[in-house]
């Protein structure tokens, strides 16, 4: 379709020459930025792309400008080849752990990044923007922490195996390259606790959605911020910090709580609550018993006791799905009861006999006749 190259786009008319822009753009985007959550090989060949940016003011969307999906369109690009060159070997097309220079070095690319974001952009400036405006630039700070945390995450785990080894009393010296290593995690993990401000600070303005933020972003920063905790020393008190990411990760879980979710995204939604559970982080061990104290509570609450926690929990999903059933909320306010129905004089019975009723049923066949359903079917028609 040449839909990558803008010298195809000359015998268009303005506004499909726009469209198309648009339309590849927005399939660059969504291409790279999935390639870079499942880790795999990209199929766009960025030396063969030509294609321009689309007008903003022709564009349905005018709070949308050309610096904003510019810097939209590069930071997909830039989360993509950071994946790539921090754990893609191209020697033996083998994937690998980053090393510390590596990680430094595609950190301060981000920071270059963040450099060229404009002003009008910046997160210092959100209490001026109109709030269709407010959710873009939001959306734009998330895939950037998460790039962050894609170069220094593997430093993340790095921390919790020295806790690890401190913990069984094989402590290892302190060192500038444990230094190092020690400074990634943290930005790692304070990556992931500023994604999670952006993200319920937009929550207000419908940016966790569908057509918004994908909840994979949510529940990577999640279990991040919780790694940060396990396997601690006991020693170790909470700083200030510690205290507020805590209260992040809970404020977070309880606004995803009741999420209408698709199988995959139930299941990272149970490792989160049972991670942060784990780690510290929250008290709490599962989904809150749905209908206790209203009709029909007491039961759920036996079940409860007589089933273990995870058959518990499953079962609390499925009432959960059957209630925000389409049919459900469709049906609730009908006013029907079937089990009212009566039999009026002039109405038919619900259990009307072939017998009683002959004109519905007409003539039924004898045991040494061959039914033909078809003259059955037609009796009453008119001939054509």
């Amino acid at each position: 379709m040449g839909m990558h190259r803008d010298a195809t786009n000359v015998e268009f008319d303005p506004i499909e020459r726009n469209t198309r822009r648009q339309v590849w753009w927005s399939i660059y985007s969504f291409e790279r930025i999935l390639c870079s959550i499942l880790g795999r090989p990209t199929v766009i060949d960025e030396r063969e792309m030509s294609m321009q940016i689309p007008d903003a003011p022709m564009l349905e969307q005018k709070s949308m400008s050309a610096e904003f999906m510019t810097q939209a369109y590069e930071i997909a690009r830039m989360s993509y080849t950071i994946r790539q060159r921090a754990y893609f070997d191209s020697n033996n097309a083998e994937e690998r752990s980053p090393s510390l220079a590596m990680a430094e070095s595609l950190l301060r690319e981000c920071d270059t990044y963040a450099q060229t974001i404009p002003p009008s952009l910046s997160l210092n400036y959100l209490p001026t923007i109109p709030p269709e405006q407010k959710a873009r630039i939001l959306l734009l700070h998330v895939y950037y922490y998460y790039t962050r945390c894609i170069a220094s995450r593997d430093f993340l785990v790095h921390k919790v195996e020295r806790n690890i080894t401190f913990l069984e009393g094989k402590d290892a010296p302190y060192s500038e390259e444990l230094q190092r290593t020690l400074a990634l995690s943290e930005d790692c993990v304070e990556s992931a606790h500023q994604s999670l401000r952006c993200i319920m600070e937009g929550a207000d303005l419908g940016m966790i959605g569908y057509s918004w933020l994908d909840l994979f972003f949510i529940f990577h920063s999640i279990m991040i911020v919780c790694a940060d905790f396990l396997a601690r020393p006991r020693s170790q008190h909470d700083m200030a910090k510690d205290v507020e990411r805590k209260e992040m990760v809970r404020v977070m879980l309880n606004h995803i709580r009741g999420m209408k979710m698709a199988a995959t995204y139930k299941i990272l939604s149970k490792i989160a609550v049972q991670f942060a559970a784990i780690t510290g982080v929250t008290e709490d061990q599962g989904p809150t018993p749905m209908y206790t104290g209203q009709a029909g509570g007491s039961r759920l609450d036996e079940k409860h006791a007589a089933l273990g926690q995870d058959e518990t929990a499953q079962t609390l999903v499925e009432i959960s799905d059957i209630q925000e059933d389409w049919f459900a909320n469709a049906t609730s306010s009908l006013g029907l009861d079937f089990f009212e129905l009566q039999e009026g004089p002039d109405s038919l019975p619900l259990h009307a006999e072939a017998s009683t009723y002959p004109e519905l049923y007409g003539q039924q066949p004898t045991a040494g006749e061959v039914d033909d359903w078809t003259a059955r079917t037609l009796r009453g028609m008119h001939s054509l």
